[in-house]
């Protein structure tokens, strides 16, 4: 509305007309403007899950996405190995003069362990061979997807849905938490992207103007950065319910509890078949007894 009231469909933009024009809205102009925000809420609400997908990487089968794809993918691969070499030659030179330069270059020493630090936790984000995605949000998820219920045997995908019916509230609160969190950081990254193609389309003939649109470009951008370590969180808070509440989910598919982490990793290989709805004749149940009547 500001937009248009400012004239910036013609000319130069006039401010002072656009803010005078919104500060003179009758009562129906405020309420006409405030259902129509609210109607584009409605609408973009359903495409939240969306939305997380495309700034994944999900970006369809076609030629021009699959080719995207893969020059992404391609590219976060060169960074993998670009991380791996630069981890391990920082930390090759500390492990022979680290003591040396801790006395006599401090700032070189520092600037050593924070390169091996950093490189190192960056290279876990990105997985390797046909598991990389072609964003570092993708990276992300596709990282906590496999390695949450590795150690178990388990599909985190495929469990969570069922885990999540029998973690206790406490457990699957701080979940939730995350995943409003990475929510609301897509959802603000992907306003601010659409709010500097508008800005772009209004004042594309407008010269200096244009500049603005670098505000709402650094809005997405940091925006999406927070997605990116919202998204760390909410894969590790997976993990931990996964951990926790195996067992419990055992019990409710009536499965035997195994007696150690080799006999659980065997027996969850029939687990992620049946949960990907296969038909399963090689498992046992385990029905809880009946206790007998008490004695009158």
């Amino acid at each position: 509305f500001v937009l248009i009231a400012s004239g910036a469909w013609s000319h130069a933009p006039r401010f002072p007309h656009a803010f005078h024009a919104l500060a003179s809205l009758s009562l129906g102009g405020v309420a006409v403007l405030l259902v129509v925000a609210l109607g584009v809420a409605l609408v973009l609400h359903p495409l939240q899950f969306v939305m997380v997908q495309v700034l994944e990487g999900y970006w369809g089968s076609g030629p021009v996405a699959a080719r995207l794809r893969a020059a992404r993918m391609v590219w976060h691969k060169r960074r993998r190995r670009r991380l791996r070499k630069r981890n391990g030659l920082a930390d090759s030179e500390l492990q022979r003069k680290g003591n040396e330069l801790a006395d006599q270059h401090p700032f070189r020493f520092y600037r050593l362990v924070s390169q091996r630090d950093e490189a190192g936790r960056l290279k876990e984000e990105v997985l390797s061979g046909e598991d990389i995605m072609p964003t570092r949000l993708g990276n992300v998820l596709r990282y906590y997807e496999r390695k949450a219920g590795a150690p178990y045997g388990l599909d985190a995908v495929r469990v969570m849905p069922y885990l999540s019916r029998v973690a206790p509230s406490e457990d699957m609160a701080y979940v939730n938490d995350q995943r409003s969190s990475l929510d609301l950081a897509v959802r603000l990254c992907l306003t601010s992207l659409l709010a500097a193609a508008l800005w772009i389309l209004f004042f594309w003939w407008h010269g200096l103007w244009l500049l603005v649109t670098i505000i709402p470009l650094a809005i997405a951008y940091l925006s999406y950065r927070g997605a990116v370590v919202v998204a760390g969180e909410y894969g590790r808070a997976l993990a931990v319910v996964i951990a926790l509440n195996r067992f419990t989910l055992y019990e409710r598919l009536h499965l035997r509890l195994p007696p150690d982490m080799a006999s659980e990793y065997r027996a969850n290989s029939a687990l992620n078949d049946m949960l990907r709805y296969e038909y399963i004749d090689t498992v046992a149940y385990l029905h809880a007894q009946k206790r007998p009547p008490e004695p009158p």
